[in-house]
Order: structure tokens, then C-alpha cells, then sequence
């Protein structure tokens, strides 16, 4: 026979006994029965409860205490770094949108001083040919000028080359 089969045995036979019936939750044993009903592992859960309570429940409550203050720090730093993240994060977005937005306004005026500049640099073009095909066709008249100049002098030399050729002759003829 076991310690609680006893100790039931014994509640029914003598109905006045201070022997608690441990799982009906009564107060803590005070006898030394009932402290060695205890020792032998008949303590109800409410009494275990009470034990445990008194022996580790200011360590419990301390530790649930720190648990808990561990947790708000978290949560304070996590929703702490969350909102500098998010700042960061807008403040990045504006200042790469001023960026691009910079950066779209250098590019557009830039396509516009080069398509001027190419526009201006195909119209000095236009100008420079026709002022170039203008000098040409000076320059044509003008060779052509000179060159019949030229042939009329030489045509004058000539004539005057022969005829003193020719006096030369007369000369040199009549001298011999």
C-alpha cells in the first residue's frame, strides 16, 4: 500500500483527522504527516504553487520584471531604429530626386546649347561655302584674267622679240 492509498484509507476511517486531502487544495500541510505525505509527492497543485512562490517568487517576478523591460527596450529601439530608417530613407529619396531633378535640367540645357550650336555651326557652314564658292569664282575670273593678260603680253614679246630679231638680221646684213 502506497502513502496516499494510506493516507485516504486513513481519511475514511477516522473523519475528524487533520490529515487535508491534498487534492482538494487545502492550506500548506502543518503536521508532520502531512509534510511527510509532502516529501512523498502528494502536494496539490495549489500548495506546490504557494511552495514554489515562497521559495522563487520575488526571483520570478524580478526576472519577469527585466523580461519585460528587455522587451519595451527592444521594441522601443526596433520601432527607434524603424523611424531613423524611414527618415533616412525619405531623406535619400528627396535628395536623389533633387539630384535627378538637376541632373535633368544640366542634361536639358545642355540638348539645347548643342542643338544651337550645331544650328549655328550649320549656318556658319552654309555661309562659309557660298563665300567660299564666291571667292572661287572670283578667284576663276581673276586666272582668267591674268592668263589672258598674260598671253596678250606674250604675244606682244613675241612680236616685239621677232621684229628686233628681224632688225638684228637687217643689221648683221647689211654690216657684212
Amino acid at each position: 500500500m502506497t502513502i496516499s492509498e494510506e493516507t485516504t484509507t486513513t481519511a475514511q476511517e477516522n473523519p475528524n483527522s487533520s490529515v487535508p486531502d491534498p487534492q482538494l487544495g487545502s492550506d500548506p500541510p502543518t503536521s508532520a504527516e502531512e509534510l511527510a505525505a509532502a516529501a512523498h509527492g502528494e502536494v496539490d497543485f495549489n500548495t506546490l504553487s504557494k511552495i514554489r512562490d515562497l521559495l522563487f517568487g520575488q526571483q520570478i517576478r524580478n526576472q519577469e520584471q527585466r523580461l519585460d523591460q528587455l522587451e519595451q527596450r527592444l521594441d522601443q529601439a526596433c520601432a527607434d531604429l524603424r523611424d531613423q530608417t524611414n527618415q533616412r530613407l525619405q531623406a535619400l529619396e528627396t535628395s536623389l530626386r533633387t539630384e535627378l531633378q538637376t541632373l535633368r535640367q544640366q542634361l536639358q540645357a545642355n540638348h539645347q546649347s548643342q542643338t544651337l550650336a550645331i544650328t549655328q555651326l550649320e549656318e556658319n557652314l552654309t555661309a562659309l561655302k557660298a563665300e567660299t564658292s564666291h571667292k572661287q569664282e572670283e578667284l576663276k575670273a581673276l586666272l582668267k584674267e591674268e592668263s589672258q593678260a598674260l598671253q596678250r603680253v606674250d604675244i606682244d614679246n613675241r612680236n616685239h622679240l621677232a621684229s628686233l630679231f628681224s632688225e638684228l638680221v637687217v643689221n648683221l646684213r647689211v654690216d657684212s
